[in-house]
């Protein structure tokens, strides 16, 4: 029998094969089992450690992308051209053209400078919609727009409508009325056989702004063209309520008015005791049936307050007009047009 305890004789390999290997597998299985747990370990934290470099990598290139995009956005922004304006519609066979309905929703964006405006002056006279400034005796600056007619011809005489905006047209920024309905509405058609002036209430109400704007009204009389029979006064919403009150202080002033989503005190069924001094000056009142920013009864109790002393006036309510659509009906309506025409002093 062979001695177990003899010294190892020597080893022999069979094809690259250690024999010593195979007999340690067999009679060491554990030791077999945690060599390859401990390689497989070795393994899987090799492969997270390669998942999180690569991970880091593309985190890495998605922020450098993200930057470059950016970038390429400020740099196209930047570089990009100017939308172009709308060119003013044709002259028609029509007298009274009907103002376009491309309203916008007016913006309160205030801007804190103010461009200097020329005063105006026959002979510097354009048609379209232009800027400019007049200030009062009160040393009060009114900036206001000034529509002309693409045929006005300064030997003969114009009828005049007076605009007086909604509070989306308060601040410095003459753009902020260019917004407003009717404003924006002559952007686009040149053939109104008006002059229209619309002037920019800086701040608060525009019963607190009257004696400026009479004396604006008085200057552009004595400088135009203007036929000082045929001064017509138009507001909406703040200038609607504006409208009122101006007749109310100045009632031979103009020959007729046209006060739209407006009233007397601001969600009050208050009414004016001196209301029926305006029973002799034609009054056509537009209003909205879904009105909430100006409910439909600060018209109706004006209205019904002057049939009850007489008072020449009209009321057109729009039943399914809400506060900025009962504007673009009212102008963009040629009917509007006509009755001023059909009224004089």
């Amino acid at each position: 029998m062979r001695d177990l305890y003899a010294s190892p004789q020597p080893v022999e390999t069979y094809r690259g094969f250690h024999w010593s290997r195979r007999f340690a597998s067999r009679r060491f299985p554990a030791r077999d089992e945690r060599q390859r747990a401990s390689s497989t370990t070795a393994l899987a934290v090799q492969m997270l450690a390669r998942h999180q470099l690569y991970f880091r990598e593309e985190k890495k290139r998605s922020i450098r992308t993200l930057i470059l995009l950016l970038f390429t956005t400020v740099i196209l922004a930047a570089c990009a051209a100017p939308a172009p304006t709308a060119a003013p519609a044709t002259a028609t066979d029509t007298k009274i053209p009907v103002i376009s309905t491309r309203m916008q929703i007016p913006t309160r964006t205030r801007v804190p400078t103010r461009t200097p405006f020329p005063t105006v002056a026959v002979i510097s006279l354009e048609p379209g919609q232009h800027p400019y400034s007049f200030r009062s005796s009160s040393d009060v600056e009114v900036q206001y727009l000034l529509y002309l007619p693409e045929d006005f011809d300064p030997d003969r005489r114009w009828p005049l409508i007076l605009f007086l905006h909604g509070s989306g047209g308060r601040g410095t920024n003459i753009e902020l009325v260019r917004a407003q309905p009717l404003p924006q509405g002559l952007e686009y058609e040149a053939t109104l056989p008006f002059v229209v002036v619309s002037p920019q209430l800086p701040y608060g109400n525009w019963s607190d702004y009257l004696e400026p704007m009479d004396e604006l009204l008085a200057h552009l009389e004595s400088t135009l063209p203007v036929d000082p029979a045929g001064l017509y006064l138009t507001g909406f919403s703040l200038g609607g309520f504006g409208a009122w009150e101006y007749a109310l202080r100045y009632p031979d002033r103009f020959a007729a008015i046209a006060p739209i989503a407006g009233g007397y005190v601001r969600r009050s069924q208050e009414v004016p005791e001196d209301l029926c001094k305006l029973k002799h000056l034609p009054i056509w009142v537009f209003h909205g049936g879904r009105d909430t920013s100006v409910e439909p009864y600060q018209s109706q109790i004006l209205v019904d307050a002057l049939q009850a002393c007489g008072g020449e006036v009209t009321y057109t309510l729009y039943p399914d007009a809400d506060h900025l659509a009962t504007s673009i009906n009212a102008y963009s309506d040629p009917a509007l047009y006509k009755w001023f025409l059909a009224h004089t002093k």
